[in-house]
């Protein structure tokens, strides 16, 4: 039997709507639509719909899901590699999100290359004396950050995962939400960013930004903040010391396409606006805000609006300096 063919064929709710002009019923702008269903033998599939760039629609949920092999990370769908780099150098993505990888005793996790090093050399070259059975780490509340012969113990809040928060104690995972929304960390609810109009995916760009980036005046994400803020030594940032970061993000898609998004920051310190940012920092801020662009880019649509500049606060923390501690195995 021929494939049954329903051109211009939505599904809305619950039902499948047919022979309307495609504009008069998409009054609201739906998260997801199907443009054309095809049937064979019974079973239907949607070859064409308004679902971002590696997401299909589900006839099942009536709702857009990241293609067999994709994973849903932040409401874009990724490839393992991808989500990877999402989870940042020395950890990884698997069914429980991102997940540091594990050291064995005797060895530490360089954040700067993601490869376990000899806990003896990375003590040595911080100027830390160690004596049989101990090992390098820091004071309760705070984690060892490092990288080649730089090291720093930072409050937890600077060390949790792009898909965590800090929740006062410790770092927990946040919601994960379908395709096309993102969680926004200040109420713990999932918001729909990518939406159907006409017969394209439409990008709310201001809501993505404020749940990725953190909103115009506020404290930054920790996906934000927490990829450049658990450097401090890039900031210039001693043991005992913090200073409160200032970034400006400045995001423009050209023609409205978000495959043409780009994206350019200017961290200053806001206690001291005219002392200039080392540019190792800024240079942290900028591939942090590009990582974060990188995968909304991935998933293609238009973008409303297609400007956007807003400054968020980010603090940088160097809480103490690593010391010898009682060895416990592998960290």
């Amino acid at each position: 039997m021929p494939p049954r063919v329903l051109v211009g064929a939505l599904l809305v709710g619950a039902s499948l709507v047919g022979a309307l002009p495609i504009a008069s019923l998409l009054i609201g702008c739906l998260p997801g639509v199907c443009l054309i269903k095809t049937c064979v033998n019974g079973k239907c599939t949607c070859p064409l719909s308004t679902c971002a760039e590696g997401a299909e629609f589900d006839l099942a949920t009536n709702a857009c899901a990241c293609r067999a092999g994709l994973f849903t990370v932040q409401g874009q769908c990724l490839t393992q590699p991808q989500a990877d780099r999402f989870c940042g150098k020395g950890s990884g993505w698997n069914a429980t999100g991102c997940t540091a990888k594990v050291c064995v005793a005797g060895q530490k996790l360089d954040q700067g290359t993601g490869d376990c090093k000899d806990v003896a050399a990375v003590a040595n070259a911080i100027g830390v004396e160690l004596h049989q059975g101990e090992t390098i780490g820091c004071p309760a509340g705070q984690t060892l950050v490092t990288e080649g012969a730089l090291a720093a113990c930072v409050p937890l809040a600077q060390s949790c995962a792009p898909d965590e928060k800090f929740d006062g104690a410790s770092c927990v995972k946040i919601k994960s939400c379908a395709s096309g929304s993102v969680v926004d960390v200040t109420t713990g609810e999932c918001v729909v960013y990518g939406k159907s109009a006409s017969d394209s995916y439409r990008v709310d760009t201001r809501a993505w930004a404020d749940a990725n980036y953190g909103k115009d005046g506020a404290f930054g994400t920790s996906a934000f903040c927490g990829a450049f803020a658990r450097r401090p030594w890039a900031f210039g940032v001693q043991e005992g010391q913090s200073a409160m970061l200032r970034v400006k993000v400045m995001i423009g898609f050209a023609n409205a396409a978000v495959s043409a998004g780009a994206v350019k920051v200017e961290p200053s310190y806001e206690h001291a606006p005219s002392l200039a940012v080392p540019q190792g920092g800024v240079v942290g801020v900028q591939n942090a805000a590009e990582e974060i662009l990188g995968r909304l880019v991935s998933g293609g649509g238009t973008a409303e609006p297609k400007d956007l500049a807003f400054t968020v606060r980010c603090p940088v923390v160097n809480a103490s300096k690593p010391a010898a501690v009682p060895a416990v195995g592998g960290v």
